[in-house]
């Protein structure tokens, strides 16, 4: 099995370390991991080539365009914009290419996936939720399969050691501590977590941040005084900052149909997660995340989502118990990897 996958610190590298260490041999498939940046692009040049046997696609991210923004010189971006739109859309993919910088926030360029190269080098084409599917049905793919995230539970620190971090990290006693994870960029809506915070009660709810800018405007545009900040950090931390978490905050607006890993991290963990309510997560039951609608509802919702959960524990720990459970039943790394080796053998 020829496995091709991004190296070093980054969701799509951890699932692709842990599936495959969980997956029995299978021979003679090749299969490229996919998501929506530059880690990617030696993996993306290979899977076009199409000189490895029975190619198989694992998608992480549904939408590739701000992939190619950063690999693709402005001729070479429009001409594989007319690849998979056609003609007519020459003059809105240049229109596009001057407008980029807001690519990390404007939901045009999460409208325009740019899928199709690589859908149709693939034979089978493996997603996580319906949205990614039905993304990839459009833009060529002949064969998809879903399967959902895995999720591996991880153990719980110490609860000395978790009080412990709480209390040297400022969290008043008795307060909800909401978490956002991972790498931070414009659409996991953090100025917007960061309004909602500022309108609680007093001692009620904070807020940590943990992961690396996406962008230098980004940071820059928060005030650091309205939240624990938290960089890069080696796994123990993280499993950490996890459990030392109340509720998780896994905000996707605009989406590029991915489904997250740090989600999966927090229902293992059995903590209850805000999610933006859409497609990439309408597989997921009733009760064990708290939906909140993209655009202009947000702000309301969102402001009365963090109110409620910072209030109601026992809500908390209900939604937090029915996560865990449907993680362990119906996403075990177990149950899933010998699910993706029948896939594997089929091609």
């Amino acid at each position: 099995m020829i496995w091709l996958a991004p190296s070093g610190n980054s969701g799509v590298a951890d699932y692709a370390r842990t599936l495959r260490g969980a997956l029995p041999a299978v021979d003679g498939v090749s299969v490229f991991h996919l998501g929506n940046n530059q880690l990617h692009l030696p993996i993306y040049r290979r899977l076009l080539a199409r000189q490895d046997p029975k190619r198989i696609v694992i998608l992480h991210d549904a939408v590739l365009h701000h992939f190619m923004l950063g690999s693709l010189s402005r001729t070479e971006y429009a001409d594989e914009f007319v690849y998979n739109y056609g003609e007519w859309s020459r003059q809105l993919a240049h229109d596009l290419w001057e407008r980029r910088s807001h690519s990390g926030s404007a939901p045009e360029y999460f409208a325009y996936p740019m899928l199709k190269r690589a859908m149709e080098a693939a034979e089978l084409v493996i997603v996580h939720n319906p949205a990614a599917a039905r993304l990839a049905r459009e833009h060529g793919a002949v064969r998809v399969e879903v399967v959902p995230h895995f999720i591996e539970g991880k153990g719980t620190p110490p609860a000395q050691q978790i009080l412990a971090w709480r209390a040297s990290h400022g969290v008043p006693p008795g307060a909800c501590l909401f978490g956002v994870f991972g790498h931070l960029r414009e659409s996991k809506r953090i100025p917007a977590i960061a309004r909602a915070m500022r309108l609680q009660k007093p001692g009620a709810a904070a807020l940590l941040v943990q992961g690396e800018w996406g962008s230098a405007a980004l940071r820059e545009s928060l005030e650091p005084q309205g939240f624990i900040r938290v960089g890069a950090v080696p796994e123990a931390m993280f499993e950490l900052l996890i459990a030392a978490v109340d509720v998780g905050v896994n905000l996707r607006y605009p989406s590029a149909g991915e489904s997250s890993g740090v989600l999966a991290r927090l229902m293992a963990a059995a903590k209850p997660t805000l999610v933006t309510q859409g497609e990439e997560v309408s597989h997921l039951p009733a009760g064990i995340v708290w939906k909140v609608p993209g655009g202009p509802g947000e702000h309301e919702a969102l402001t009365q989502g963090i109110a409620y959960l910072a209030e109601h524990p026992v809500a908390r720990r209900e939604m937090g118990i029915a996560a865990l459970r449907y993680a362990e039943t119906e996403c075990s790394l177990e149950v899933l990897g010998r699910h993706i080796a029948q896939l594997f053998r089929s091609v």
